[in-house]
C-alpha cells in the first residue's frame, strides 16, 4: 500500500498491465493483446489530460487581480511624488526665515571676520553636499521603483508572473517606500538638530560676551575679573605666606643649631 489519489493508483495499475502486455507481445502476442495494450495507453493519456486540465483550472483560480495591483502601484507612485514635494516645501520653509516670521529673529553682534565666514561657508557646503547625496539616493530609489513597476506591468501583461512572485515584488516595493520615508524623516530631524545647535551656540556666545564685559568692568574698577579668579588669587597668596613662614622657621632652626655647634667646639679640651 502507499499514498496517492485514485488517479495515481489507476495510472500505476495501467503501467503494470502495460508491462505485462508488453511481455506477452515480446513472446508472440496476438492482435487482441496489442489492442488491449493500446487501450491501456489511451487510458494513461486520458488520465494525464485530466491532470493537466485540473492544474490549469487551479492556476486560473489562484491568479491575482493584475489590474487591481497595477492601479495600486500607480496610486503608490502618486503618493510618493506628493511626499517628495511636501518634503521639499517643508525644507524650503524651514531654511527660509521670511516664510515663518514668527520663529525668525535678527541676530545682533558684530560682523563676522573672514575666517568665520570661510568656516561658515565650508559648513554650508558640507550640508549642501549631504543634501545632494540624500537627493541622489532618493532619485536612485525612485528609478529602481519605476523599473520594478514597469517590469511588473510587463510580466502581468504577458501572464507569466505567478501569484507568489507578484506578492514578493509588492513586498519589496513597500519596503523600499518605507526606506524612502525613513530617510525623509531623518533629513527633517537632522535639520531640526542643526537649528537647535545653532541656537545653543548663539546663546553660549551671548553668555560669554556678558561674562567678558563684566570682567572688563571689574578690572577697570580694580577688582578681580571673576569671583573664581579672586578665590584662586587668595589661595595662591595663602600658599605663598605659608611657604614664607616655613622658610623663616627653617632659618631660625638652622641658626639655633649653628649656635649650639659653636659652643660645643669652644668648650672642648685641647690634646
Amino acid at each position: 500500500g502507499g499514498g496517492g489519489g485514485p488517479q495515481v493508483q489507476h495510472r500505476r495499475c495501467a503501467v503494470v498491465d502495460g508491462q505485462r502486455v508488453t511481455r506477452r507481445i515480446a513472446y508472440g502476442s496476438t492482435k487482441s493483446a496489442i489492442y488491449v495494450w493500446l487501450l491501456l495507453q489511451t487510458r494513461v493519456l486520458r488520465l494525464q489530460v485530466t491532470e493537466l486540465e485540473r492544474s490549469i483550472h487551479a492556476t486560473r483560480v489562484s491568479m491575482p487581480d493584475v489590474e487591481g495591483i497595477d492601479k495600486e502601484v500607480a496610486s503608490l507612485k502618486t503618493d510618493l511624488y506628493k511626499a517628495r514635494h511636501a518634503s521639499e516645501v517643508l525644507s524650503d520653509n524651514l531654511e527660509d526665515p521670511s516664510a515663518n516670521a514668527a520663529r525668525a529673529r535678527l541676530l545682533g553682534g558684530k560682523i563676522p571676520e573672514k575666517d568665520e565666514l570661510v568656516a561658515k561657508l565650508q559648513s554650508l557646503e558640507d550640508r549642501l553636499s549631504m543634501k545632494k547625496d540624500a537627493l541622489l539616493d532618493k532619485s536612485t530609489v525612485l528609478d529602481e521603483v519605476s523599473q520594478l513597476t514597469d517590469a511588473l506591468r510587463g510580466e502581468a501583461a504577458d501572464g507569466r508572473a505567478t501569484g507568489a512572485q507578484l506578492a514578493a515584488a509588492a513586498n519589496s516595493y513597500q519596503q523600499k517606500l518605507r526606506a524612502v520615508t525613513r530617510k525623509m524623516m531623518a533629513t527633517i530631524s537632522e535639520l531640526s538638530l542643526y537649528q537647535a545647535t545653532a541656537l545653543k551656540l548663539h546663546a553660549n556666545k551671548e553668555e560669554l560676551e556678558h561674562l567678558l564685559e563684566a570682567a572688563r568692568q571689574r578690572l577697570a574698577a580694580g577688582q578681580a575679573p571673576t569671583d573664581e579668579a579672586e578665590l584662586e588669587w587668595d589661595s595662591m597668596c595663602r600658599q605663598e605666606q605659608t611657604v614664607e613662614e616655613l622658610r623663616r622657621q627653617r632659618d631660625e632652626v638652622a641658626a639655633i643649631l649653628d649656635a649650639k655647634g659653636a659652643v660645643q667646639h669652644s668648650t672642648a679640651d685641647a690634646r
